[in-house]
This record gives C-alpha cells, structure tokens and sequence, in this order.
C-alpha cells in the first residue's frame, strides 16, 4: 500500500511491517519483532506472522494479526487470532497499540494459520476476513460485531456444503461499481455511468480510414449520471470509450 510519498510493505514470515520513503527508498520505520527506534523496541509483540497491513485515515496501521506461535513454545497455536491496530511514532514517543480484538468467536475456529486482512469502511467500521478460517465479520471501533458470516462453497459431486477460507475480503458498493454505456447523439456521444461509483472515460475516435485519430478525457461522472461528448465535424468514425476504473472495459460505437 502506499500513501503521500510513503510505501508500507508486510512480511509474514519474518513478523514485519515496514514504512518506505518512495522517492530515496529508505526504510524509515520497522515494526515488529526485534525492532526498534530510538534504541526503544518498537512493534515488538504488536503480531506474529501477520497479514495485510493496512493504512487507516488517521495514518495508524492495521494488520490482521494471524498470532502464529513458534512451533517450539509449550503453549503452541491456542490462542485467538485477531485484529491490531498501531499508530505510527512520533519525535518524542514509540508506536503503541490502540485497538485489538480477538476473533474468539468459538473454540473451534478462532484461529488462523494463513491469510486474513483487515479494511477500513466509510463510516470507521472495520472489515475483517480470517483467511484460513472461513469468516469475514464487520466490527465497530467499540467492538461491538455488526454482521457475521462463514463462507462456504456448494459441492456438486454430493450436494453438500464445506468451508471456504478466504484470503482476501474487501468492499465494494455492487456487483457493479463500474458500469457505463454510450449511446450516439446527433453531436456526438453520450455516456451513462450505470455503476454505482463515480468515474471518467478516455474517449478515442478514429476514422475508419485510420487517417485521423482524436482523444480526449472526460471529467468525472457521478453514478447513475449521463455526459454529453460533442465531437464536431465527425463522420465515418468509431469512437471507443474506456473507463479509468477499470482500463479493461471499453464500448465501441460508430458514427456514420
């Protein structure tokens, strides 16, 4: 992920979250196991073997934090896999952490080996997936579960149902934030924006000879809004119209 100027990586295996200036490259801050700042530890006992770090509005991190213990410790891997957010240091204090939450939903999967992630909603809310156990859950800062649900998938072969771990969860306002349609006009073209979330178009004429290229942008189109393109002087053309939400989707029309 990256925000103003600044890269931040995760690495499972070796428990590290790390800041990157974009433009020298330095590693500017560590968190994790056996870091430290300032000769302070910084991050240290955060997570274990964390998933998906994510860099929330107020500039804090998230990490889903699968708590994978050493295979050598007598307790091994009973405790709850959970949910870590830390904010970043300061000139004058070390990071800390300011929300956790253990997904000890039941005793039988509050645990997670691999996968997991957790992302911000507009409202504050926190979007969790567990990975390799098959539960996504939204939870409040207060920690109060506003829905959950275990994924599962249908098997044909003897029409049951079985778990699905999920690696990855992430929201979306459809199933079809970004969708658009042209339509030709007697100036030109119009586009309707028939997904659920704002976008612009790269419009791209040619004559049909290939002798004459134009493209030009649009400016955002809210959804469920239309646009006028006027394309003066056009004829015999096809103008191709493609998302900048999604480059791989374009119409094609023609102007005769």
């Amino acid at each position: 992920m990256k925000k103003n100027g600044f890269v931040y990586a995760g690495f499972r295996n070796v428990s590290r979250v790390i800041k990157i200036d974009k433009k020298t490259g330095k590693v500017l801050c560590a968190w994790g196991e056996n870091m430290s700042r300032h000769h302070a530890p910084n991050g240290n006992g955060f997570f274990l073997k964390q998933h998906g770090s994510a860099l929330l509005h107020d500039g804090s991190i998230a990490v889903f934090n699968n708590n994978v213990k050493p295979a050598n410790t007598i307790s091994g891997n009973t405790t709850a896999s959970g949910v870590v957010i830390f904010c970043q240091p300061t000139d004058t204090a070390n990071s800390r952490i300011i929300f956790e939450y253990d997904c000890a939903f039941d005793s039988s999967q509050n645990y997670s080996n691999t996968g997991g992630n957790v992302e911000e909603l507009g409202a504050g809310n926190l979007l969790v997936c567990m990975g390799e156990v098959n539960r996504v859950f939204e939870i409040t800062r207060d920690k109060k579960i506003v829905w959950n649900a275990l994924i599962e998938k249908h098997q044909d072969f003897d029409s049951s149902w079985s778990k699905f771990p999920v690696y990855r969860a992430h929201y979306t306002s459809s199933l079809y934030p970004c969708y658009f349609t042209v339509q030709t006009t007697g100036t030109g073209i119009k586009i309707f924006n028939d997904g659920t979330e704002t976008d612009a178009y790269q419009v791209s004429v040619s004559s049909t000879t290939g002798n004459n290229k134009k493209t030009t942008a649009t400016g955002p189109i809210t959804a469920k809004k239309s646009a006028d393109i006027n394309l003066p002087g056009i004829h015999s053309a096809t103008v191709t119209v493609t998302s900048k939400t999604n480059p791989g989707f374009k119409r094609v029309v023609s102007i005769k």
